[in-house]
């Protein structure tokens, strides 16, 4: 389903030049990735346990 509306979108002009398909999943790609090693860095650094419990 997720290829079709990127197909859509493709054929839209104004929506490919607004938000660029590739660009917008890179970002969030690279936002997750540091958000999880953040996580990950405190998670074995022991300070986020008393937090979680």
């Amino acid at each position: 389903m997720r290829l079709s509306e990127i197909q859509k979108r493709r054929h839209l002009p104004e929506d490919a030049q607004r938000i660029p398909v590739r660009r917008a999943i890179g970002w969030v790609f690279v936002a997750f990735a540091i958000a999880f090693g953040v996580y990950l860095f405190f998670r074995l650094s022991g300070r986020l346990s008393p937090l979680l419990d």
